[in-house]
């Protein structure tokens, strides 16, 4: 693992014992195998892989671990790994040479391996490969999850000198192993040449040019034995290069635990490949390769694969805050354990963070970079963090304004900042803490008045039910109110304003949120809450609200003088002269 410092940041890097070191006449693989990275601090350690081709591509993903007794303590510890978000593997015995393997649908630009601390010793990985697959011969026909590898063997083949095919001659970088023992079998091979491109499975021609046959029997019986707890899938290949005669066929039955047939006839020197999946629950406990009565030959096959669908109960944080917080911890040089995805694995997000997994996608909601040392501007990828509602920047040397796009984070409710050199407030003093919970107003007065303040921060609303002493009107109501919506005052973003009277006579505006609306139930509910609990002589009032079934509207004093809008049209001969602007823009700053 020597070469491997690009993409991993953390860990440290160990020789095996050398009772455990192999020479240089091993296999290469194994060669590189005499030494480990290991990962004594840290939950969650990971390594990020960049391949040029990532989201949405296919890629074997293969690992390799021995333990060798590198710590000298002789004992080999028990771990997990994880694949993209999900659980992959638990170690196993890592005193023997283990390696696992699966094959991965990239959901983002990187592939990413985890290492889990679970507690029973300290993670660590020998060799880690990645190889890019052809995306139509592996396919997960559910929800495109990874593919474990239970078993991958070349069942003719059998060499004294190693127990893989591997690359060079498999170009996709597979293993075969070659150990596998078939009762009543015998192995068979060609000499003649075979090109290992006669199907997008591109086999090692290892593997085409040797395969076992029926020995005294009719049958070839696989013996298996897989839980019942997951779903599988299974690749039996078929390459038949025995010369017969013309009229001679091959014909064989293929059956799956004594229940599932298929039939299957060979050509001479043409490559099937048979694909079965097995729903989870059912129990995959033989496979039979039988000759049908009027096949003239006996059974042969060439190769087994079987994979296991890994679960995928979880997905990646969202790409935008993924793509944020990588461009903070650069711009920063932030030196903690950030690897991975930000907020998954549940329960391992990163050291600072908390998220919700709303909807199963997890977002980041909150951020302490206290007393990290943090120098220069804010940096403005902080705003992509739509779901954040509480960022700490306090004790860091950060100097500057707080940049504006802060205030348009639909969630923010708390931001604390103390001790920013050189951070100036509206009035220019120095600004040394503040706690900011304030309405997002800014773009009312800069369209109205053309006076932008500085910042503006969003005072955070739930999601419940609205609720307040204000009156509570249903949709009849409102008709009555508005006269069936007979006179429209004015025009939001929310939807129309209509004139409205009360039973007693008083004269309301009756905002009514549209089906259409582009900022939504959300905002719409924000406002309202908002307004039932915030008074002030230069916000208007609230006199109530109806949230009864499609009908949503918030039912405001009347200002019977008009809107802002029209006080400041150039068309009005009466428009405010600049000092009473003035005086509008203190009063809306009073009212924030």
């Amino acid at each position: 693992m020597a070469d491997d410092g690009s993409v991993v940041d953390s860990g440290q890097i160990y020789n095996l014992s050398s009772e455990y070191a192999l020479d240089g006449n091993d296999e290469q693989v194994w060669q590189q195998m005499n030494n480990v990275r290991s990962f004594p601090e840290g939950k969650r350690n990971c390594y990020t892989l960049k391949p040029k081709q990532g989201k949405n591509n296919f890629f074997l993903v293969r690992a390799y671990y021995k333990y060798g007794n590198y710590d000298y303590k002789n004992s080999a510890p028990f771990f997990h790994f994880h694949l993209g978000v999900n659980f992959w593997t638990g170690s196993g015995n890592t005193s023997n040479d283990r390696r696992t393997e699966a094959i991965h649908v990239s959901r983002t630009n990187n592939v990413d391996v985890r290492l889990i601390n679970t507690g029973r010793g300290k993670p660590f990985i020998s060799l880690l490969e990645l190889w890019p697959l052809k995306d139509s011969i592996y396919l997960n026909e559910s929800d495109f999850s990874p593919l474990g590898v239970v078993t991958r063997s070349s069942l003719g083949t059998s060499k004294a000198d190693y127990v893989f095919i591997t690359y060079p001659e498999d170009i996709y970088g597979r293993s075969w192993y070659l150990g596998r023992e078939i009762e009543d079998s015998e192995p068979i091979a060609t000499s003649v040449l075979i090109d290992g491109d006669v199907s997008n499975y591109k086999l090692p021609r290892e593997v085409l040019g040797t395969a076992i046959r029926s020995g005294s029997g009719s049958s070839l019986f696989i013996e298996l034995d897989y839980s019942t707890n997951y779903e599988y899938y299974v690749y039996l290949h078929f390459y038949d290069f025995v010369e017969r005669p013309q009229d001679q066929q091959r014909k064989m039955e293929i059956t799956f635990t004594d229940t599932i047939r298929d039939n299957i006839t060979l050509q001479y020197r043409v490559l099937k490949t048979m694909v079965r999946r097995m729903p989870k629950g059912e129990y995959l406990s033989n496979i039979s390769v039988t000759s049908t009565p009027d096949s003239g030959l006996p059974p042969m096959i060439n190769a087994l694969e079987i994979y296991r669908v890994l679960p995928q109960s979880d997905s990646p944080t969202q790409e935008r805050d993924v793509n944020a917080m990588r461009i903070v911890k650069q711009a920063y040089k932030i030196t903690r354990n950030w690897q991975g995805d930000p907020c998954m694995p549940r329960g391992y997000s990163w050291d600072g963070l908390n998220c919700s997994y709303f909807d199963n996608i997890p977002r980041i909601t909150s951020l302490n970079l206290s007393s990290s040392k943090l120098t220069g501007h804010i940096n403005t990828s902080f705003s992509d963090l739509i779901s954040l509602e509480s960022p700490d920047l306090s004790n860091n040397q950060l100097k500057g304004e707080i940049p504006e796009v802060l205030g348009k984070l639909p969630n923010l409710k708390l931001l604390e900042q103390s001790k920013w050199p050189n951070s100036k407030g509206p009035n220019g003093e120095e600004r040394q803490s503040f706690n900011i919970e304030v309405i997002q107003v800014q773009s009312l007065i800069h369209d109205a008045i053309g006076i932008s303040l500085p910042f503006v921060a969003t005072l955070f609303q739930n999601d419940g039910n609205l609720k307040s002493k204000n009156r509570a009107f249903n949709h009849w109501q409102v008709l009555s109110i508005t006269n069936s919506f007979e006179t429209v005052i004015g025009q939001g973003g929310f939807g129309k304003v209509y004139l409205g009277t009360l039973q007693d006579g008083t004269k309301v505006a009756v905002k009514l949120l549209s089906k259409s609306s582009q900022q939504g139930f959300k905002e719409f509910q924000s406002e309202a809450e908002l307004l039932m609990v915030v008074h002030h002589r230069n916000l208007v009032s609230l006199v109530g609200y109806c949230n009864d079934g499609d009908t949503k509207a918030l039912v405001y004093e009347y200002m019977d003088e008009g809107n802002l809008r029209q006080k400041l049209s150039d068309k009005n001969p009466y428009a405010l002269k600049w000092n009473e602007r003035l005086q509008i823009a203190l009063d809306a700053a009073c009212g924030v």
